[in-house]
């Protein structure tokens, strides 16, 4: 593998994970807006 495609799936991962955190907080003001209630 070249440090070319290593640096492309870091991306792809760093991607992934940046959604996923904000999806995850997305999700927790959800739950604490209808905890609110």
């Amino acid at each position: 593998m070249s440090i070319g495609n290593l640096l492309m799936v870091l991306k792809g991962i760093l991607k992934f994970l940046t959604t996923f955190s904000l999806s995850l907080k997305n999700l927790q003001n959800v739950f604490l807006l209808t905890v609110q209630r």
